[in-house]
């Protein structure tokens, strides 16, 4: 497996709860004691009830101590910034790779940091190989066996999984807003709804997160978007599928200003 760079969109935001979040339990491998000092900036988010936390990077975690260091000195949770996607875990067909994935989970339990899994649906990042099965109609096999390898390996030890990420796309004109992607060429867009399906089947400890970005700032095409998101969540809700998050990514723009009222009354 090729080593992790930077991400395109290294996110870690906050998760809106649709409902209430299972307890995440520590594990047999856990410190004593959480690894955040007391002057953390962990600490001084907890004082207001919520958490801080870092995406983390597989290859500089192995390569600079200070980096691991600061990570666990200062951060309450933790995500993997690119060594849970597909592009990075599955390049080829015979080559499925957990090792950064694993040293990201183990560098969490080791320091009693909560753990989220990022991301198991996407439209960037997919091997050529894997198009391919898309659009030759294995699209609902090849979804099963890449949650169900990712998210069934990890079961117990993620608090949450991004299991769709940046699906809205009003720009593209189809009346139910969804972004045009090779997993709703394929799949049409029931793949929303199964794929928190599998998840949970996979991995029902963890809650289901809907990732999205562009949601926070005013702007008519941001507008659009939050309208979109909102009767999309009333009809998964209604539907019984198991979402129990909405990640707002926080891509913040100087020219695009924050109206308060407006995102009060999206939350």
């Amino acid at each position: 497996m090729s080593r992790p760079g930077p991400s395109r969109r290294a996110v870690l935001g906050g998760a809106l709860g649709l409902a209430g979040s299972p307890v995440f339990a520590a594990g047999p491998g856990f410190a004593a004691a959480p690894s955040w000092s007391e002057d953390s900036l962990q600490a001084a988010a907890a004082r207001k009830g919520v958490a801080y936390g870092s995406a983390v990077n597989g290859t500089t975690l192995r390569q600079d101590p200070a980096y691991g260091r600061a990570l666990a000195r200062e951060a309450g949770i933790l995500v993997s910034e690119n060594a849970m996607k597909l592009t990075y875990a599955w390049r080829a067909p015979d080559s499925l790779d957990f090792t950064y994935a694993d040293e990201v989970a183990a560098f969490a339990e080791t320091n009693r940091q909560r753990l989220r899994g990022h991301t198991l649906v996407w439209h960037e990042g997919l091997p050529a190989w894997v198009g391919e099965r898309l659009s030759a109609g294995e699209g609902e096999v090849f979804l099963r066996r890449w949650i169900g390898a990712m998210a069934g390996r990890y079961r117990g030890r993620i608090e949450a999984w991004d299991v769709v990420n940046e699906i809205c796309g009003p720009q593209d004109g189809r009346p139910d807003g969804l972004r045009r992607t090779p997993w709703l060429a394929a799949l049409g867009p029931a793949y929303v709804d199964l794929a928190f399906r599998i998840q949970h089947a996979v991995a029902p400890d963890a809650a289901g997160v809907w990732n999205e970005n562009d949601l926070e700032l005013d702007a008519d095409w941001i507008d659009q978007r939050r309208a979109m998101v909102l009767r999309t969540l009333e009809g998964m809700r209604r539907r019984g599928v198991p979402i129990r998050r909405l990640g707002l990514q926080g891509h913040l723009y100087a020219k695009h200003p924050l109206n308060q009222d407006k995102l009060r009354t999206f939350l």
